[in-house]
């Protein structure tokens, strides 16, 4: 009798922290391994499949080191797979280096164990971007599996065809198609159809002091059962078997549920890992499968829990913060040691500082979607990268001081410089937190009561003091400085403050009016301000004015009062400030108090009659020449149990909005709200990672935000989600929104409600175009760059600066490319630089070096893209041709320095 292979896979979904924090976790985590390490040796064929990641092994050797030996052999021989990632990260709430990261990391980390899986395993990740068949070819990965996302109509679950404002993806029983990428990659993908569990329970070990429930024969039943459901919708094998699910122990009596499996059917039930499902899916002909181009961030059976994007939404800004500390603070200036042939052995703490940050990056870290003490322990988490990532900006431009110099013989005035690592000009805006140290020793500079800020060439600089005060890092005097410089390509420039009797403020026309060669900008006494684009001449009147609504949702989802309608916060009384701004800066406060219900009870539905004053706070900044307006919003939170969205007035109705995400953009419907009470009840809302547009309005964000396109009163407004405050990990009241299925436990979260928690966020908002639109995310990404800073300490006996120092252009790209990393090659001398092509088109793309290079091309892992690929002879140009929103990776390094020259490289 011929029989059908279905592929048992025995595996845990480990989810490190959630319901219990991670050290807690840890102890049940010890329980598995002792089960997994019997299993192993007792059955030979049996094999165990570790998640997809490899941060649960270190977890466990932390605390049993004396089992690594042989887990070692077990993963050298193919019966312990784990990998490829380090940890499963979510995607939508944190950043695409962070991903490559995450995988350059734990395929070093696997390795070093002995193997890596070589498929990307992604069960329970909550909605997937649609840049990852880029990120699984750049590094080799041969197929991907997941849950979430799907929308439309999926068997048992319940009929969304077009939920939320998104189309549906698939037909309804897929479960392998071909993934396409806008770069043109294609990813043999299998999506987990019937879940990451649909062979769940089976075969589970005896529990200790517990009755033994264990039937081999109902439990083969099940088995079958499960494999001919995977034999729905014609596909044919690899048929896919999942034995485990969240935190669930290793199957140990599996093996006799498989035999008396096959003896009632015409399966042959074998152990596996998903490799093999790869290798399998690899020899299919896939002429039939369905193509699909985009994301999944569907409902349907597995809800992606949308809500918690905008969940302890601190979460999110502080790792946005971070991963930008480390790309545009730390890497760049180590990267330029290196391209300059001066080592700086700080570097290799960046490895451990993004380790650091990604223990975070889990979904239920990330999310906010787990118990507070979960969340207490991500902010340490983050500090301690934060802290690293300080440290090497600090040790790696304190040694380009040594390289180019500092001050002139002298010259005492308090200075600082910058990098800019992007291969062509930047203009934008940094914040920097200025120490006023000492010439000689601490204190003997004191700060001026006023100053003005200027370049190497006298040149003044927008800037602004945003605050003056002690620092709590040490003795001495520190400003926070927001400035706007200028900046030429892969450059290092020096600034200065110097004394002035008097600010230079810039004068306006008018208090509460901002104006440049580009854009008119008019703050309003209803807390809005009117907005006009000089070289269209279009208006865009009532923008950025605040609203709220209740939120009875749980920390997956926002759920609100069906009965109330969202407020928009017209007559809250705003008061107009001046803002001392220096340089041709020039910039206006609007400030009031929003009255909001104290509280909400899910249960009754009503709001609190008592109400809570929220105090809220937009500076509105226009720089000289710029094209976009930079808002900084600043509010604390009194209230409990609401939501608090900012708005975009659209002048008129928009079908669609556009999105930017990890290396891609995404065109959404704009949807309508749910109507009635039953389900299913889900709201139109999306997230954006570094833009969302609309109706010819861009808003650039600093971090990942959720939106909505809301229609009332005839008009349409793009309204974006800047608080939810919830007190429940999860509530069995939110069926409505996510029918039949609870996503956690009801345990209390009260500090999700972020009570006395003060936010500011960054944003800019662009009006655009039609032909403009599909360079938004090459703006955004700018706007969002930032150069490295580092400050001069007069103590140190810096070389002088010397008239014929070349301080850049080291580089210059030709093409409207991003650059996405300029770093520290991974275990070597060299220097890695990567580029992003944000645009929808193919780009000829060429680097120029100021002295010749050698260079060649890499993969995402940092390993020669072919085995042969050589490092080219010194060459001081270098094309690449870039698909659509695709990546390029490239190692340089600079030939040996000719006697007497280190350090004094010309053009």
């Amino acid at each position: 009798m011929k029989r059908t292979k279905a592929l048992v896979v025995p595996h845990t979904h480990w989810d490190r922290a959630w319901y219990w924090p991670c050290e807690r976790f840890r102890t049940k985590l010890c329980a598995l391994f002792d089960v997994l390490i019997a299993t192993l040796k007792e059955q030979p064929a049996f094999r165990f499949t570790l998640d997809g990641q490899v941060l649960p092994l270190e977890d466990y050797l932390a605390v049993r080191p004396e089992h690594r030996a042989f887990l070692a052999r077990m993963i050298r021989a193919g019966r312990l797979k784990l990998g490829p990632m380090y940890c499963l990260a979510d995607l939508y709430c944190t950043g695409g280096e962070a991903l490559i990261r995450n995988l350059q990391i734990g395929l070093e980390r696997a390795r070093s164990f002995g193997a890596a899986q070589n498929t990307l395993h992604m069960p329970d990740t909550f909605g997937i971007t649609p840049g990852i068949p880029m990120i699984a070819a750049g590094f080799g990965l041969r197929a991907f599996t997941f849950m979430r996302g799907v929308s439309g109509e999926l068997p048992e679950g319940t009929s969304m065809r077009h939920d939320a404002a998104v189309d549906a993806t698939l037909p309804e029983l897929t479960r392998m198609f071909i993934w396409n990428g806008a770069d043109g990659s294609a990813l043999r993908t299998m999506r987990l159809r019937d879940g990451y569990g649909n062979a769940t329970g089976l075969g589970a070990p005896p529990q200790p002091g517990a009755p033994d429930t264990f039937d081999v024969n109902a439990e083969a039943g099940r088995l079958v059962k499960a494999a001919r459901r995977q034999q729905e919708g014609g596909q044919g094998e690899p048929l896919l078997l999942m034995a485990g699910s969240d935190h669930m122990m290793p199957p140990s009596r599996l093996h006799l549920v498989m035999r008396a499996a096959e003896k009632r059917s015409k399966f042959k039930f074998v152990f596996a890992g998903l490799d093999q499902m790869a290798s399998a899916m690899a020899v299919k002909d896939t002429k039939d499968w369905p193509r699909y181009r985009g994301e999944f961030h569907g409902h349907g059976a597995a809800s992606v829990l949308g809500g918690t994007v905008s969940t302890r939404i601190y979460l999110k800004q502080r790792n946005a913060q971070i991963e930008q500390m480390l790309m545009f603070q730390a890497e760049p200036p180590a990267a330029l040691l290196n391209f300059l042939g001066h080592g700086e052995p700080s570097a290799a703490c960046l490895t451990l500082a993004w380790r650091n940050l990604l223990v975070t990056h889990p979904h239920d870290d990330i999310c906010g979607c787990s118990v507070d003490a979960v969340h207490r322990e991500n902010e340490h988490q983050m500090e301690l990268a934060r802290q690293s990532a300080d440290a090497v900006r600090r040790r790696t431009m304190n040694g380009l001081f040594q390289v180019f110099g500092a001050n002139a013989a002298g010259d005492e005035r308090p200075s600082f410089a910058l990098f800019n690592p992007q291969g062509a000009a930047w203009n934008g805006r940094i914040e920097i937190p200025f120490d006023f140290e000492g010439a000689r020793t601490w204190g003997d500079i004191k700060p001026a009561a006023a100053y003005r800020i200027v370049s190497d060439d006298g040149a003044g600089v927008p800037f602004r003091e945003i605050e003056r005060g002690r620092s709590n890092e040490h003795p001495r005097t520190f400003a926070r400085i927001e400035l706007h410089p200028s900046l030429p390509p892969a450059s290092f420039r020096r600034f200065y403050l110097e004394p002035c009797d008097a600010w230079p403020e810039t004068h306006r026309a008018a208090p509460a009016c901002l104006e440049n060669e580009r854009l008119r900008v008019e703050a309003n006494a209803d807390g809005s301000f009117d907005l006009r684009d000089k070289r269209t001449g279009r208006v865009f009147t009532s923008q950025g004015l605040f609203s709220g609504q209740a939120d009875i949702g749980d920390s997956y989802d926002f759920a609100d009062i069906p009965a109330e309608r969202e407020r928009v916060f017209r007559d809250a009384g705003f008061s107009i400030e001046p803002v001392r701004a220096c340089s041709g800066l020039q910039a206006v406060k609007l400030r009031a108090a929003l009255p909001v219900p104290a509280s909400s009870d899910a249960e009754t539905q009503q709001r609190a009659s008592q109400t809570a004053a929220l105090p809220v706070e937009m500076e509105l900044l226009l720089a000289p020449g710029a094209d976009h307006l930079d808002v900084r919003l600043s509010f604390t939170n009194t209230a409990k149990d609401h939501r608090l969205r900012w708005n975009l007035m659209m002048p008129e109705p928009s079908a669609s909005s556009l999105a930017g995400l990890k290396f891609d953009c995404v065109g959404r419907p704009a949807g309508s709200p749910p109507k009635g009470i039953k389900a299913p009840r889900v709201h139109p809302e999306h997230p954006a990672d570094c833009f969302v547009a609309a109706g010819g309005l861009a808003l650039f964000s600093s971090f990942p935000v959720n939106y909505e396109l809301v229609n009332d009163d005839g008009r349409q407004r793009l309204a974006v989600t800047v608080l939810r405050s919830v007190g429940c990990l999860c509530l069995p009241m939110l069926m409505t929104t996510r029918p039949s299925a609870n996503a956690g436990p009801h345990t209390l979260t009260p500090e999700a409600q972020c009570l006395g928690r003060t936010f500011v966020m960054n944003f800019a908002v662009r009006p655009y175009a039609d032909d403009e639109t599909a360079r938004l995310m090459h703006e955004a990404l700018r706007w969002r760059t930032q150069p490295a800073w580092g400050q001069m300490d007069p103590t140190v006996p810096y070389v002088g600066k010397r008239a014929d120092m070349f301080t850049g252009p080291f580089f210059q790209i030709a093409g409207d490319v991003q650059v996405s990393a300029f770093k520290p090659k991974l275990g070597g001398t060299g220097t890695v630089l990567r580029l992003f092509n944000p645009l929808p088109e193919t780009q000829a793309v060429t680097v120029s070096f100021a002295q010749p290079m050698r260079v060649r091309e890499l993969d995402l892992n940092e390993r020669p893209r072919a085995a042969k690929t050589r490092l080219s002879r010194p060459v001081k140009q270098w094309a690449a041709t870039m698909p659509p929103r695709s990546l390029w990776t490239g190692e340089i390094i600079s030939p040996p320095a000719r006697p007497g020259t280190r350090g004094r490289r010309r053009a």
